[in-house]
């Protein structure tokens, strides 16, 4: 799921509408950091 959680981080810090599967834990931390990361790097 690694390459979906870099995939639907980057589309969501584009703005692009979607649902957010469920995650565990470090998913959700893997998710979290890269979606701070994009969005960042879009600003």
């Amino acid at each position: 799921m690694s390459l979906s959680i870099l995939q639907l981080a980057e589309d969501l810090a584009k703005g692009k509408r979607m649902r957010v599967p469920p995650m565990n834990g470090p998913e959700w931390r893997h998710f979290c950091f890269w979606l701070e990361y994009y969005m960042g790097y879009s600003m």
